[in-house]
C-alpha cells in the first residue's frame, strides 16, 4: 500500500512545517510528539516520510528502534493540515504500518491489542460494564468500547439525553462489536477488515436508518474508513453532537442554566479527520449561563491529546505529558472545565489531570447536555 503513496513520498519540500512554525522564539509546535521525546528528525513527519522511503528502497534494517520511531505518532493528522505542499501524511503512514505488519514487524503492545479482541471481542480485554438490554428502533445508539468499558458515564448520558428528548433508540446490546479502529490506525489491516465486516453485520441486521454514536473514533471508522475498506450499508452515520444540536433546534431538548467557564478540545478524529467544529461549540453556547473561550490552538489547528494510532498503549507516559502539555492550554482560558466529545480523549485528559495535579475538570458532551436537560 505504501508504493501507492510512492510520488507523494519524494514530494516532500524537507521545509520543516510539520515540527513547528514561525520564528525560533515563537515557533508554534505543529507535531504535538516534539517536547515528550528527543526532538529529533525521527521523531516527526519530515523524518518518519525518510523512514517510509528507507522501507521502500530497503536502505535501512527494520530494528527495533525502527519501529517504535514509525509508531511514535499519535495519527493526529496536524502535520497533514498544515503541510504546504499537502501530502497526505496520516494515509501515507497508516499505509506504511500496514505493510510493516504485512512484511512481519510490530510492536508487541500493538499484537497484544488483536489477542485481547480474540479473547473478549475488544482491545481492551475486559468486560463490558456498560450493556444497554437489545433493542429495535430506526434509531440505533452505537457505543463503542471506550464507553462501554472505561467510560460508562459517556454511554449513559448520551442515552440519557435520547430518552429525555422523547427519542425511541436501538441498541446491539451484548451483540455490539468493536469497531476496529486501533486495528486500522495500527496497521493491523487483515484483522481491520474482519472486525469491520462483522460490525456491518451487526449493524445491519438491526435495520437502523441511522446510527448515532458519541464515540469520535468510532463514528470515524464507521462513516469513513469502512468506504475506504469497499464495506457498504444503508443507513446514515452520525455524530451525537449533530444529531443533539438537531434535537435542540427541533425544540426536542430544552436547556437549563449553567453557571460555569468552559472551553473545548476538538478531538483530531472528529475535527481535523471529519471536520466537525461547529456542532459541539453550538452545543455548549446553546446552554443558558455558559460562558464558552475558546482554548489556543483550536479547530483544525488543536493540539492533539496525544492517544490515538495507538500511541497510548505503546508509549502510555509520553502520551500523559502530552496531554498535560493540553491541559496548560486550556488552563490559559482561565475555563474551570474542559470539554470535549471523545472517550478516549475524556479518559487521556482525565488521567491528566491527575498526575499533574490539575484543578480543571474534564466532561465529555454528553455529561454537559445531560446535567443542563435535566
Amino acid at each position: 500500500m505504501l508504493e501507492k503513496y510512492h510520488k507523494e513520498l519524494y514530494s516532500c519540500v524537507r521545509c520543516g512545517i510539520c515540527r513547528d512554525w514561525g520564528g525560533w522564539k515563537e515557533a508554534t509546535l505543529i507535531c504535538p510528539w516534539i517536547n515528550v521525546s528527543s526532538g529529533f528528525e525521527a521523531n516527526y513527519a519530515r523524518g518518519r516520510l525518510r523512514l517510509a522511503q528507507a522501507f521502500l528502497e530497503r536502505s535501512l534494517p527494520v530494528t527495533e528502534s525502527f519501529l517504535e520511531k514509525t509508531y511514535l505518532c499519535s495519527l493526529c493528522g496536524s502535520c497533514d493540515s498544515h503541510c504546504p505542499v499537502e501530502l497526505p501524511t496520516v494515509n501515507i503512514f497508516e499505509s506504511f504500518r500496514k505493510d510493516l505488519v504485512d512484511a512481519g514487524y510490530q510492536l508487541e503492545r500493538h499484537k497484544a491489542l488483536a489477542a485481547r479482541w480474540r479473547d473478549t471481542g475488544n482491545p481492551y480485554g475486559k468486560e463490558r460494564t456498560f450493556i444497554p438490554p437489545e433493542t429495535k428502533a430506526d434509531i440505533l445508539y452505537f457505543v463503542g468500547c471506550t464507553s462501554a468499558i472505561s467510560a460508562n458515564e459517556i454511554g449513559i448520558a448520551t442515552l440519557n439525553i435520547l430518552k429525555r428528548a422523547g427519542i425511541r433508540v436501538a441498541t446491539l446490546g451484548n451483540k455490539e462489536p468493536c469497531c476496529g479502529s486501533v486495528f486500522i490506525r495500527t496497521g493491523q489491516a487483515k484483522l481491520a477488515r474482519q472486525v469491520a465486516e462483522k460490525t456491518v453485520e451487526a449493524l445491519e441486521s438491526a435495520r437502523p436508518k441511522m446510527v448515532v454514536t458519541a464515540c469520535a473514533g468510532c463514528y470515524r471508522t464507521i462513516k469513513e474508513d469502512y468506504r475506504q475498506l469497499g464495506l457498504e450499508y444503508d443507513f446514515e452515520v452520525r455524530h451525537s453532537t449533530q444529531f443533539l444540536l438537531d434535537l435542540i433546534k427541533q425544540g426536542k431538548l430544552k436547556m437549563k442554566k449553567l453557571d460555569q467557564r468552559m472551553t473545548y478540545h476538538d478531538p483530531c478524529h472528529l475535527g481535523r479527520h471529519m471536520k466537525v467544529y461547529e456542532e459541539p461549540r453550538e452545543l455548549l453556547n446553546s446552554i443558558p449561563g455558559i460562558r464558552f473561550v475558546e482554548m489556543l490552538p483550536n479547530r483544525e489547528n488543536a493540539m492533539c491529546c496525544g492517544a490515538g494510532g495507538g500511541a497510548k498503549v505503546a508509549f502510555p507516559e509520553q502520551v500523559l505529558n502530552i496531554a498535560i502539555n493540553r491541559l496548560e492550554q486550556a488552563k490559559e482560558t482561565g475555563a474551570q472545565s474542559l470539554v470535549s466529545a471523545c472517550p478516549f480523549c475524556y479518559m487521556t485528559l482525565k488521567d491528566a489531570t491527575h498526575k499533574a495535579n490539575s484543578a480543571i475538570r474534564i466532561y465529555d458532551l454528553s455529561q454537559i447536555i445531560e446535567k443542563a436537560s435535566s
